[in-house]
């Protein structure tokens, strides 16, 4: 029977078929398995529809009509009620949600598409669930599909090129998330009546580095005529460069009107994508431009290596080729062809170099033979020394994709790429990778318990994590250890349905029945303490009712209902107190017991009472209903869940809110901080746990999967979290990167007025560190990365400061008032400020560059006097007075007291004899800038215009070069106790470089907290290194902790 070519109905395919009614293999297979959409006609075993007619409801949704259906999922046409706005619905079928594989895909799906955000990938807008079956809603494209819109393409090149330039780009946004699409193919791009592209689909989406294993057909074929070699065989690890030839398949069908390989059957075309080279374009179409052509055939080569290394790379030669620029791509020669047919064909190829060598070696002679030898040998060594680098590239990119994108694993993904690329060569690129990675958080399953048999059986964690209360169907609970899951006590219950447990620290345990009664059990013991009966609760609250709450040291117990809340004395089961409110819904102690925090969706306010006296001590009013409380352990903070998704922190000093917490897309329904009170976790009806960084209110790491229950808490070390899979099981999530590299502290969020830098320094003893603002002086213990203190001033001014040698006392300096001494001490962890004298020294001055000597001799300079002296704090004598115009800038002594020097606005910066003043030299560069001189008096260096310069102080010329990129962009300066390193700002970044030679041994990348930093110190230790930002904000980097971290990784400088 004569064979012909056929366009499929369903996806716009050509093919050569004499048979399959007109469909094309790929669907004829998905048909058969379910894998596709398919036209709305089920499979014998599937459920009927969502809905089988126009306008059946589904949740907040009106269901329009069906627009597809596929192997997991049908997608609506629908009505968002809430926002009335048509959108695209996705729902997985309801008969799939006991099979585990394709319930993980689309949750894979979900999780893909809502880390991203590009005006060409699909937007997502809600995700959800509507009786037990997830779902989630999109932008409803209305220009159909590109498989539906083939045509308008073919012989309009620069049409195509154009189109497929804009899919890279939201393909490598997708990358660089660490995400693989790997089913890029014309019926999973979508457009809009504008003609824009949207890239959709992502049920096969792949995060790099995932081991999973999806069972589905799809998940391992893809789309049979769009996927890479390496895809269709099977046997390789899929990088970002499976998709650069999906994008490059699509492209040659735009230029060509059928895909790169068509074949009579679903195994032939896997077999020609898999062994052979698509045809030129131009072979099809004649008119196709040549260096399109070479651009399309770059992104199809079979070699993963030799095709653009990303997607943004296929998009810039396209844009080149498009504004007529050159492409970077060239033609395969027919050289270089040959060379790859032989190592896909290693035995044809080397039978044909033997006879070839006989050949030459009878014609020639053997010393020409040894020479081609010798030539394909280099060949070799180049190629596999050229595919070691495609491997390490691959590999840093690897690492920076997953670090970019803040799920959870992205610490340990982006450390096992660098460690593996670091066993090739390691660098300083690789080295500067892995600080960043090392300054993540990142949460890891460390052990799942199954202790019940579904949700509907609440459960609750003791405050040591060593213990799951867990209700049984009777009514009865299941006390169950965390170590190995056995049951330690079981407690015979009610006999009525359990609504809700909450556990007390580790004594007791109370139950909410649906008799309207609360059970307060003994845990120990298993016998019931107490038993109140008729607490009414509002109905629509179920396990998310947590107005039940003890103390923290297990003497109160707080019982609320809907008459209000009862303050139980647990030693005795009588009522103390009676707060009277209206439905309270959440409720909460203080750690020391004193007062009780409640709130309440309706009221959209939280209330703090003070228990003792049995009044309200004020009301916080909040944008949307309160949905979880919790105090942190001080009783400094109290972190509000609300409705609106947001998490509120106040500050309990003045109830003012000192953060707003935003990331969630659902409502939050539980908060807890840990005990050291700079991390707070949070889950959420969008199926996500999320650690928050109190420090610089930023989010440190987000867990997909994990959706709310009324029990989570950390650990008393707070390297754990509990919390629940939502189903059967308990779950331990280790907390990892808790011994941080770097520690960052945020300006605080409600300060009305900018707190511009001015100072910063260690003690002596390096355990302190002060730094001052316009408004403030803070102190925090260095070692513990905590704040000990804040010392406010009453009128903004500039202010600066030093420690004085007995690491006791802090000198600081304002421009307004002059010198104040505080005085303190400081023993096991415990901060007290002893005495604050003013003396009023040196008004309108500021103290110049830091002596490292600890000497009470202090340089000062003085803009509104436009003059510099040098005095003698102890004697109160000034031992030299610099009044020469124009304006100082800066002004340091040497360590041995024999030579100053100041720098100028306008002019070059002097050196001069102490104390006679007389000109020794004028240095080059650093006008407008600073000086600092090193601990040790050996090196100098300058900042300001001009190149950044390093001075040898013996000869008084010019030291080391720096890098170029460390001279082009930096800042200030500062120099290690031993002298054998320096540190420079550069923007946003960290140089640490080495002395004498001024080599660069890393960057310090400070985007956990971007800022514009000013000053930056090295503790007397050399342990830690301190940048201070302009607004304030402040990192501390553990260069000790650093180098132990990067040794393990062979990183180490």
């Amino acid at each position: 029977m004569t064979k012909v070519e056929r366009t499929c109905p369903r996806c716009g395919l050509v093919f050569v078929s004499d048979k399959l009614d007109g469909m094309c293999p790929s669907c004829l297979l998905s048909n058969t398995l379910d894998i596709e959409d398919r036209g709305g006609e089920r499979a014998f075993w599937e459920d009927e529809p969502v809905a089988s007619a126009p306008g059946r409801g589904f949740s907040h949704f009106e269901l329009i009509e069906e627009l597809g259906r596929g192997g997991m999922g049908t997608v609506y046409r629908a009505r968002d009620h809430v926002t009335d706005r048509i959108v695209a619905l996705k729902v997985l079928q309801a008969h799939h949600l006991n099979e585990p594989d394709l319930v993980q895909r689309f949750r894979s799906e979900v999780r893909a598409v809502t880390s991203l955000d590009h005006r060409h990938i699909l937007p997502i807008h809600e995700v959800g669930e509507h009786d037990g079956i997830p779902f989630f809603s999109m932008k409803l494209a209305t220009g159909g599909s590109l498989a539906q819109r083939l045509p308008e393409f073919l012989r309009h090149p620069r049409k195509a090129a154009q189109l497929v330039a804009k899919i890279a780009r939201g393909v490598q946004h997708a990358h660089e998330r660490g995400i693989l699409h790997r089913d890029l193919k014309p019926g999973n791009i979508l457009l809009d009546d504008a003609g824009e592209p949207y890239v959709c689909d992502f049920g096969l989406a792949k995060w790099i580095n995932d081991d999973r294993r999806l069972t589905i057909t799809s998940a391992v074929l893809g789309t049979p005529h769009y996927i890479a070699p390496e895809q269709a065989n099977g046997k390789a690890i899929l990088t970002i460069a499976a998709d650069i030839y999906s994008l490059g398949a699509v492209l040659y069908e735009l230029l060509t009107g059928r895909p790169p390989f068509v074949g009579e059957t679903v195994m032939d075309t896997l077999r020609q994508a898999s062994e052979c080279t698509p045809a030129k374009p131009s072979s099809i179409v004649n008119q196709t431009p040549r260096d399109l052509e070479t651009v399309c055939l770059k992104a199809l080569e079979r070699e993963p290596a030799a095709r653009y290394k990303t997607a943004s790379a296929l998009a810039d030669d396209l844009e080149n080729w498009l504004s007529g620029r050159p492409i970077r791509a060239r033609p395969v020669s027919a050289a270089e062809q040959l060379w790859r047919w032989a190592r896909r064909n290693p035995l044809p190829a080397a039978l044909g170099v033997i006879l070839a060598l006989a050949i030459t070696t009878l014609a020639v002679g053997a010393t020409i033979a040894a020479v081609k030898i010798d030539r394909s040998r280099n060949r070799a060594v180049a190629a596999e020394k050229d595919a070691t680098e495609q491997l390490y590239g691959a590999l840093l990119a690897q690492a920076r994709a997953s670090r970019m994108t803040s799920q959870a694993g992205h610490r340990i993904e982006a450390l096992e790429a660098i460690k593996k690329a670091a066993a090739i060569r390691p660098s300083l690129e690789l080295r500067n990778e892995a600080i960043a990675a090392l300054t993540l958080v990142d949460l890891k399953v460390a052990k799942t318990l199954k202790v019940r048999e579904n949700n509907g059986q609440r459960l609750a964690f003791d405050s040591k994590l060593e213990t799951v209360a867990v209700a049984t169907k009777q009514g009865d609970i299941d006390i169950i250890r965390l170590d190995d899951g056995m049951s330690q006590k079981r407690i015979t219950g009610s006999g009525h349905l359990i609504l809700s447990l909450i556990h007390s620290g580790t004594r007791y345990v109370a139950a909410r029945g649906n008799d309207e009664a609360v059970y307060i059990y003994e845990c120990a013991s298993g016998r019931l303490l107490f038993q109140f009966p008729g607490r009414k609760i509002p109905r629509q609250m179920g396990f998310a009712c947590t107005n039940c709450a003890f103390s923290s040291d297990e003497t109160l117990l707080a019982l609320g209902s809907t008459e209000g809340i009862e303050i139980i004395e647990m030693s005795t089961g009588k009522e103390i107190a009676r707060l009277k409110t209206t439905q309270p819904e959440q409720c909460s102690f203080s750690p020391d017991g004193k007062y009780l925090a409640f709130g309440s969706l309706k009221e959209k306010s939280v209330n703090i009472w003070k228990i003792a006296d049995q009044a309200s001590v004020t009301k916080v009013d909040i944008p949307a209903g309160a949905t979880s409380l919790a105090w942190n352990s001080d009783g400094q903070a109290l972190a509000v869940g609300c409705e609106d998704y947001a998490i509120r922190v106040f500050r309990t000093n003045d109830w003012k809110i000192n953060a707003t917490l935003e990331g969630h897309r659902q409502p939050v329904w539980k908060t807890a901080f840990n005990h050291r009170g700079d991390m707070l976790v949070s889950s959420s009806d969008d199926s996500t746990l999320r650690l928050w960084d109190l420090r610089n209110m930023s989010q440190l790491v987000e867990l997909t999967g994990y959706k709310s229950e009324s029990s989570i808490e950390f650990s008393p070390d707070d390297r754990t979290i509990s919390t629940t899979d939502y189903k059967t099981s308990a779950v331990v999530l280790e907390v990892l990167g808790l011994n941080r590299v770097c520690t960052a502290f945020a300006s605080p969020a409600s300060q009305e007025q900018i707190q511009h830098a001015s100072s910063i320094d260690f003690s002596p003893d390096s355990r302190l560190l002060a730094k001052a603002s316009i408004t403030s002086v803070q102190i925090f213990d260095a070692k513990h990365t905590r704040l000990l203190q804040t010392i406010p001033f009453s009128i903004p001014t500039q202010t600066s400061l030093r420690f004085l040698a007995d690491s006791q006392t802090l000198l600081v300096l304002s421009r307004r008032t002059g010198t104040t001494l505080h005085r303190f001490s400081f023993q096991d962890g415990n901060f007290r400020l002893i005495s604050s004298d003013n003396q009023a020294q040196w008004p309108s001055y500021a103290f110049g560059s830091a002596p490292y000597d600890r000497s009470p001799i202090f340089c000062l300079t003085s803009d509104k006097e436009a003059k510099s002296i040098i005095s003698d704090f102890s004697s109160g004598l000034t031992l030299l007075v610099n009044d020469e115009p124009p304006t100082i800038t800066d002004i340091a002594i040497s360590p041995d007291k024999k030579w100053f020097i100041t720098t100028y606005r306008g002019r070059l910066p002097k050196i001069r004899a102490f104390p006679s003043g007389q000109n020794i030299t004028e240095l080059a560069g650093g006008s407008n800038g600073s000086c600092v001189i090193s601990p040790k008096g050996r090196w100098l260096a300058l900042t300001g215009l001009g190149n950044y310069l390093l001075w040898n102080t013996d000869t008084w010329t010019k030291g080391p070069s720096l890098p170029p990129e460390v001279e082009e962009k930096t800042g200030n300066a500062a120099f290690s106790y031993d002298e054998q390193y320096l540190a420079t700002m550069m923007q946003d970044e960290a140089a640490l470089l080495s002395l004498p030679e001024g080599k660069l041994l890393a960057l310090l990348d400070q985007r956990i907290l971007p800022n514009l930093y000013r000053r930056l110190s090295f503790s007397p230790d050399g342990s830690q290194l301190a940048l201070h930002g302009r607004d304030n904000s402040l990192i501390l980097w553990e260069l000790d902790e650093l180098q132990s971290e990067l040794h393990k990784l062979n990183l180490m400088w």
